[in-house]
């Protein structure tokens, strides 16, 4: 994944608050918002790579 480095920062310091790496904060709250926030396109995804 590539980042702008303003929005790094402002990760890496949301990290630091929470006193967890830029890593694990992505891990941990970024990635499953942004499954929770694409819950349709998934099911579609998979419904369309299961029907090739």
């Amino acid at each position: 994944m590539t980042v702008d480095n303003s929005i790094y920062q402002k990760i890496k310091k949301l990290a630091s608050k929470r006193g967890i790496t830029t890593q694990e904060f992505i891990r941990a709250i970024i990635i499953p918002e942004w499954i929770d926030g694409n819950k349709y396109n998934k099911h579609q995804f998979f419904r369309t790579k299961s029907n090739s």
